[in-house]
């Protein structure tokens, strides 16, 4: 008997079967009997199973990983532990008394058989497996999530919308790959002293890389390690550091080949070396909000800037902020002065692709101070780094941000920071958006995944950056959707009243495409995952491509400075009277006052040098710093 390889006493009414010592065993059929017990998990070489229509109330099948098909339909079975089951092609489990499936570790299920898991009492199912088998899942209206494949989503949640529709379908139940894969992994290092990169040498973070096929291209960012890690299938692939300035450096290798002939979890390992060309100093700076502005309470703003050059750079960073309706609390690092509006800190030996990050506390004047702030109130800030003389790019080394102030508080929002409406003359440029989320639920998320899926027709995916994110995060890019992954954020539930929750954001830029029109606009939103919960959707980021009226721009009590860049006479005007204009340059001092007492004014600059100065306007209703660029 020891030889016997295939077994069938279907159809009796067997209350027990004794299997044990039929070591060859390949193919068991003891369905339709009586049988609440079956010992079998010994019988390792079984490729075949069927047991359905039994009275088992367990089934131990763990260590039989031969096994292909198992079918265990219509008994009390309350849970499957199917932890090494690669070779599995066919499950069918319905009508037992199953809380969880889980198939993760079965990546060769015949894809229109599948999985039956029918009339269970599933809350959840576990299937992202590199395999694209069919799921049937009815009759289980507690189903709260399934966790699949990227490739089954659309259809899954398609499905779960007659089962259940608050049934969720994501891929977010791990952070790689379905079933097996290959990694490609490595860092850059950056060559300073010009003798060959070698670990002495300084990390490159935040280094941007593209793996393609030729049919689908994904991207990473590499970590502040100077690490990155990407997945891949099957072929030949062409990896790519893809950097904002690709002049300003030579890259060893310019591009690497990757064969990967099977699907076998190998890993790659490739690395890079950047070696300046020549001197680019590049410095830029972004200030977003963190949360809303509101009257009588403390605001939130980070700074962020970032050498995106080829030399280490030391300065400064300030920020004009109007300092007569708001006040400065606090701000991490430490300011080294403050001249009333004006805030100032130093830097010192911020490398290329390096990036630090100020936090700035403000608190906003409440309606019955004077003078007041009300929602509906335009504030504008001015934020800049030096040294501005000799930057490549002197324009993004200072940014105006504007923010209205409100009584609501958004927890999970999209921001475009240039506004609403943005001038015809920056199509073609970056802008700058800030994701923020919050945890509003009653437990800890463990993961929190930021999912944006981007319009090509309006923006170039190519031009992506990541400038900030709150937390330690992994970017994954795959054609058009970019993922930020906070693995392992632990991000606070929602305590006090009214509840508040664990915050964190994520801070990119992008490029708009250059074929846009004026009168165009360009939109963006974001799917924002807390653990297995269904997304949190933001609002819609709509930004418009138009010239500003002084209507336009007088709203809100602000001033308009026109036209800008100039070269001459620059008009300034505003809905009350201006007391003053004094003008400064790019490190703060004053070089130029006027007294005024009328509506429209005007600035001659035309014997200024040209770069990037500041005017402060005074009126009756307060005071408005905005940058002027002479050309």
């Amino acid at each position: 008997m020891t030889s016997l390889w295939d077994f069938d006493c279907s159809d009796n009414n067997l209350p027990v079967l004794e299997l044990a010592g039929l070591t060859s065993l390949t193919h068991i059929n003891c369905s339709q009997n009586l049988l609440t017990a079956l010992n079998i998990n010994s019988l390792d070489t079984v490729i075949n199973l069927t047991c359905s229509q039994n009275a088992l109330t367990a089934l131990d099948v763990s260590g039989m990983t031969s096994m292909e098909y198992l079918y265990c339909d219509t008994n009390q079975i309350p849970s499957l532990d199917l932890t090494g089951f690669v070779n599995l092609k066919g499950l069918s489990c319905s009508a037992n008394l199953l809380s969880t499936l889980d198939v993760s570790d079965s990546p060769n299920f015949v894809e229109n058989f599948g999985v039956n898991c029918m009339n269970n009492q599933l809350t959840s199912i576990f299937a992202k497996n590199g395999s694209n088998e069919y799921i049937a899942f009815f009759g289980n209206p507690d189903l709260e999530f399934i966790c699949a494949d990227e490739s089954q989503i659309a259809d899954l949640q398609l499905a779960a919308t007659s089962n259940n529709p608050e049934t969720v379908v994501l891929s977010y139940c791990s952070f790689t790959p379905g079933g097996p894969y290959n990694t490609v992994t490595g860092s850059a290092r950056i060559d300073l002293n010009g003798n060959g990169c070698d670990s002495q040498d300084i990390s490159a973070t935040n280094v941007r890389f593209d793996l393609t096929d030729n049919t689908m291209q994904s991207g990473t960012f590499a970590n502040q390690f100077s690490n990155y890690t990407l997945y891949a299938g099957t072929g030949t692939y062409t990896l790519t550091p893809n950097i904002e300035n690709p002049s300003y450096y030579s890259i060893d290798p310019v591009s690497a080949t990757i064969e990967f002939p099977e699907l076998n979890d190998s890993v790659t390992t490739q690395n890079f070396c950047l070696t300046p060309i020549g001197v680019h100093p590049d410095l830029e700076i972004v200030m977003s909000p963190n949360g809303n502005a509101r009257p009588g309470f403390d605001a939130y703003y980070t700074l962020v800037y970032r050498n995106k050059g080829n030399q280490t750079m030391t300065g400064i960073v300030n920020v004009t902020f109007d300092d007569f309706r708001s006040d400065y609390v606090s701000s991490v690092p430490s300011l080294i002065t403050q001249n009333g509006n004006l805030l100032t800190w130093g830097y010192e030996n911020l490398a290329p692709f390096e990036s630090r990050a100020i936090t700035l506390v403000l608190n906003v004047n409440s309606p019955v101070e004077n003078p007041s702030v009300d929602a509906g109130d335009l504030f504008e800030f001015t934020a800049s780094i030096s040294p501005i003389a000799g930057d490549e790019t002197e324009n993004d080394n200072v940014i105006e941000f504007k923010q209205i102030t409100t009584n609501a508080m958004d927890p999970n929002i999209k921001t475009c920071l240039e506004g609403d409406i943005v001038s015809p003359v920056q199509i073609g440029d970056y802008l700058h958006y800030n994701i923020e989320f919050e945890n509003l639920g009653t437990a800890e998320a463990t993961n929190v995944v930021v999912k944006d899926v981007i319009d090509t027709t309006m923006f170039d995916m190519s031009s992506i950056r990541v400038l900030y994110s709150s937390h330690l995060m992994r970017t994954q890019i795959s054609g058009n959707k970019v993922e930020f992954i906070f693995q392992d954020i632990n991000l606070e539930a929602a305590a006090g009243t009214p509840p508040v929750g664990g915050h964190g954001n994520v801070l990119f830029k992008i490029k708009t495409k250059s074929t846009l029109e004026e009168g165009d606009h360009v939109e963006n939103k974001a799917d924002i995952f807390f653990d297995y919960n269904a997304p949190v959707i933001t609002d819609m980021a709509r930004t418009t491509y138009q010239s500003l009226s002084n209507e336009e721009f007088n709203s809100d009590k602000s001033i308009s400075v026109y036209p800008n860049p100039a070269s001459g006479i620059v008009n300034i005007r505003s809905v009350s009277l201006v007391k003053s204009i004094e003008l400064y340059d790019i490190q703060g001092r004053l070089l130029q006052t006027k007294l005024e007492s009328q509506d429209n004014c005007t600035l001659d600059i035309s014997q200024r040098a040209s770069g990037v100065y500041f005017v402060k306007v005074t009126t009756g209703n307060g005071s408005s710093v905005m940058k002027l660029i002479r050309d």
